[in-house]
């Protein structure tokens, strides 16, 4: 996929098409739909639906707007909703930035088996205990 701001327009708006170089987005998606439903059938309190704001007003600006969604994870950032395709972009964007040999800052994301974690950590039916960041240990 392109590195240019045209990824996050076409996630957002499907505009311009996921063809041609944008193809990618289609893969996203695709592995996007499994883990959500992954999630869901780890935890019946969670469940797809699309996100439209609040519930008072409806925010455009919002991560995830008109996008399928997963509600009822009970963690913290998550009361609200998990825009799920915004979440799996997060592991394609740092793995296609490490092949391209782009060495930045280490991420959680961005170890093996981070991925796997992340899936467990949404379906898990009671908050684990929050570690602080200064306190993270990051593989290398």
């Amino acid at each position: 996929m392109p590195s240019d701001g045209e990824v996050i327009s076409a996630i957002h708006d499907y505009e311009p098409a996921w063809t041609g170089p944008y193809h990618g987005i289609n893969i996203v998606h695709d592995i996007s739909i499994f883990a959500g439903d992954l999630v869901v059938s780890k935890n019946a309190d969670i469940r797809w639906n699309v996100s439209h704001g609040d519930g008072t007003r409806r925010d455009h600006e919002e991560m995830g707007f008109g996008q399928p969604c997963l509600v009822g994870i009970p963690h913290f950032g998550y009361e609200s909703h998990c825009p799920i395709f915004y979440e799996v972009f997060r592991w394609f964007a740092t793995g296609r930035h490490r092949l391209a040999g782009r060495i930045g800052l280490k991420m959680d994301v961005d170890r093996r088996g981070s991925f796997a974690e992340h899936l467990n950590f949404l379906a898990a039916p009671e908050p684990p205990p929050v570690v602080p960041l200064s306190q993270r240990v990051i593989d290398d």
